[in-house]
């Protein structure tokens, strides 16, 4: 049924997420359930994303300048000094769309530390253009031709995995500069105890651009 295959879909990504790299069965099985998705199961996408709408960039500009940034965490006296301030747009990950940082939890000023659940991030409707996926200059900027389990899956199915996904992110002190760089420890189900005891290989985002751009290592 279409339950068990989205349940099927949503276990692999949560078993191929946090690898440093993908082996190749995962990738070759992530790659195949995508298009079974792609060509033969569209009720899937239809019940998980609903109708289809286009949205002008006017819009969402005008979106973002009144309702991004105002998270509890832009209440801080001190937030101004919260080396993650902004929203930041994803790149390379599928239907991931936009990261309101506002939102992180638990800044631990002094010990360097914050917490922030994707629940809060914004997810793009349905799936990303194929061609786009394969396109040569996402290739040659990554060094590789790489697709990930993001890429297969449409966005309210990413949404749904990812809604208790937690991370704890650990910066040096002091004032960021390029070249920046925090480790990041995640939790799929958003269980702390894992940050002690972790399931997953810890990654790093290193700053870059002034600030404007972060890129995962």
């Amino acid at each position: 049924s279409s339950s068990l295959v989205l349940a099927g879909i949503r276990q692999l990504l949560q078993d191929c997420a946090y690898m440093s790299r993908l082996t190749l069965l995962c990738s070759a099985t992530v790659v195949a359930l995508g298009a079974l998705v792609y060509a033969g199961l569209p009720q899937i996408a239809a019940r998980l994303e609903g109708n289809s709408l286009r949205v002008n960039n006017t819009h969402i500009r005008e979106f973002l300048e009144k309702q991004a940034g105002h998270g509890p965490l832009a209440r801080h006296p001190n937030y101004e000094h919260f080396p993650y301030r902004g929203v930041y747009m994803f790149q390379y990950l599928g239907p991931a769309a936009i990261i309101d940082m506002s939102y992180a939890e638990n800044w631990d000023e002094k010990g360097g530390t914050f917490e922030y659940n994707m629940k809060y991030c914004m997810f793009q409707s349905g799936f990303v253009p194929f061609m786009q996926i394969l396109a040569l200059e996402r290739g040659f900027d990554r060094g590789l031709m790489l697709i990930t389990p993001f890429d297969v899956l449409p966005g309210g199915l990413m949404g749904q995995t990812f809604r208790k996904y937690n991370n704890r992110w650990k910066c040096p002190l002091g004032l960021p500069h390029d070249s920046w760089s925090c480790s990041v420890r995640t939790s799929l189900p958003g269980n702390r105890s894992e940050y002690e005891n972790p399931q997953y290989t810890d990654f790093s985002m290193t700053m870059s651009d002034g600030g404007r751009l972060w890129v995962r290592d």
